[in-house]
């Protein structure tokens, strides 16, 4: 029997249904998902939808029911400019099902964005669009199949959908080899309610792209995938998502990836990135690996160390929160996991925050984290925090832990003296202190800052300075004058001048701030009374760099 396919509407704006482009066969076809060889799927149908509302937007529907899909649906910038993006809406995730047939190829293949070997100019987009509340089921793919390939997309929603069952990622950052550079891909796409299941390579992948800026992640749930997520550009962020089971299959089978997400690749610029009340339930590898990025927060959220598929072995097996595991060059600078759980139900061996390699890991913080062990594992809270008893400081490494036994490991201090005063009498002289704060500084910097014979304190970097002066003295008497002069480099910046009360105890407080280069040096001159005992106990000198 021959069919006739209507042409569809001749509008150029607004809103159509794919079933404008169908003929009565197709949709009796989508509408009870029967199928026969006269009607072998519905692809030239939805890609003449997608041809009529390609660079001039709108929105297409596609009413319930499931719809056959042989051959990539095409979503292509063909004028090298910018154009606003379609909205292909369903009826919902368990009414619409877009069922992909492809062998090798993408379910939707979005290009916003022409590549320099094919005319464009490699700097216009697809703006806005989106879709939404659907299905796209991967059952009946073959290959590196993916749910969808996006490059040169702004500003696009992925909201309501349900992501299953694609031979390699659900959603795939996609880039043009006629780039000369990776930052011609996607920024700013939305994916919101939207779950990603069972899909053998990664539920979302950035491939290495650094032009993926400012992806957001809401309530999204990431299942079962061979990697939840590979984030390779800035700005990204997971807000209240829920990834479970990634590097298996449902069935338990082992898959490739094995780990929740990893943030930062060797060609990504990862930076800026926000974890936010998610949880984290049971991967093969690791909940999180952070490599070659900085400025990353994490926070309230939940990390669940368990044996789900009864395997022998706790997993996730190498870490919670995995720091340079990608190697020793592996940079990993301004990390914060504030006020997160972890939970181990079964025995085995939990370790919960791990550096791997610690070379180029700097400015670490861990805050406020509640552990739960009811399995009985051995639980390694901070793998690679300390190593011998210096290591965390020349690293900057801290850890406030808060509960019934809290457990801190000091980062790293800001270049500053602190002291209390040894001269045992004011002298006419520089004015000398020692405390334990110069031991650590000596670590840090590798020398000796404050002279304990001279007085003098050796700036080791350049910034802005406080001086911070505080003298008891005993027995002073309001006769007797003081003239405390904070110097650099043996210059007078300031006076400051006391009398002494007549009591017991004279108390002379003073602060000042000051910019110094590094190798200047900073003392305290007392140029006017002197003699008088000093109470060490209530006297001290901080010499401190503020920025």
């Amino acid at each position: 029997m021959a069919l006739t396919k209507v042409s569809g509407p001749m509008t150029l704006a607004g809103t159509v249904s794919v079933f404008d482009f169908m003929t009565p066969a197709e949709i009796t076809a989508v509408k009870t998902n029967t199928w026969t060889t006269e009607v072998p799927d519905v692809t030239a149908a939805v890609q003449a939808a997608l041809d009529n509302r390609n660079m001039i937007g709108g929105t297409i529907n596609f009413p319930s029911g499931t719809y056959k899909i042989n051959n990539s649906l095409l979503l292509w910038n063909t004028a090298d400019a910018n154009s606003t993006g379609i909205a292909l809406r369903g009826e919902g995730p368990y009414s619409t099902i877009i069922e992909s047939h492809t062998n090798n190829s993408p379910l939707f293949d979005i290009r916003g964005t022409k590549s320099f070997t094919s005319g464009g100019t490699g700097s216009t987009f697809f703006n806005g669009g989106g879709i939404y509340n659907m299905s796209l089921d991967g059952t009946y793919a073959v290959g590196d199949a993916d749910a969808i390939n996006v490059q040169g997309w702004q500003y696009g929603e992925i909201s309501n959908c349900y992501i299953t069952k694609f031979l390699r990622d659900g959603i795939r950052q996609w880039v043009d080899t006629g780039f000369s550079s990776a930052d011609y891909s996607s920024s700013s796409i939305d994916i919101v309610n939207t779950t990603i299941s069972d899909c053998a390579g990664q539920g979302v992948n950035q491939t290495g792209a650094i032009g993926a800026w400012s992806w957001k992640f809401n309530k999204v749930a990431i299942n079962y995938c061979g990697m939840g997520a590979t984030i390779s550009s800035g700005g990204n962020s997971f807000i209240d998502c829920s990834f479970m089971g990634n590097g298996y299959s449902p069935a338990g089978t082992m898959r490739l990836g094995g780990s929740h997400l990893q943030i930062g690749v060797i060609s990504g610029g990862a930076a800026d990135i926000i974890i936010q009340g998610c949880e984290f339930d049971f991967a093969r590898l690791a909940h999180v690996k952070v490599d070659y990025c900085s400025r990353i927060s994490i926070s309230r959220s939940r990390f669940i160390f368990n044996d789900r598929f009864l395997t022998g072995a706790l997993t996730p097996s190498v870490g919670g929160v995995v720091l340079a595991a990608a190697g020793v060059d592996s940079n990993v600078q301004l990390l914060t996991i504030d006020s997160c759980i972890t939970r181990v139900d079964t025995a085995g061996v939990c370790n919960a925050f791990l550096i791997a390699n610690t070379a180029n890991v700097q400015g670490v913080q861990v805050i406020g984290g509640i552990f739960t062990n009811t399995g009985g594992a051995t639980l390694n809270k901070y793998v690679g925090f300390t190593s011998g008893s210096n290591y965390n400081l020349i690293n900057d490494y801290s850890v406030i832990e808060h509960g019934i036994a809290p457990e801190f490991i000091q980062g790293r201090p800001r270049a500053e003296y602190i002291g209390q005063c040894s001269s045992p009498i004011v002298p006419t002289s520089a004015i000398i202190i020692f405390g334990t704060q110069e031991t650590l500084n000596n670590q840090i910097f590798g020398t000796t800052l404050y002279n304990t014979s001279t007085g003098i304190f050796t700036c080791p970097i350049t910034g802005y300075y406080s001086i911070d002066f505080m003298l008891s003295v005993i027995g002073a008497t309001p006769a007797e004058y003081y003239q405390i002069y904070p110097r650099k480099n043996a210059v007078n910046l300031t006076e400051w001048q006391f009398t002494g009360t007549g009591l017991s105890r004279t108390m002379m407080i003073a602060r000042y701030y000051v910019f110094c280069t590094a190798g200047d040096t900073l003392d305290i001159y007392n140029n006017g009374a002197d003699g008088k005992t000093i109470t060490g106990v209530y006297s001290q000198i901080v010499i401190k760099l503020v920025n």
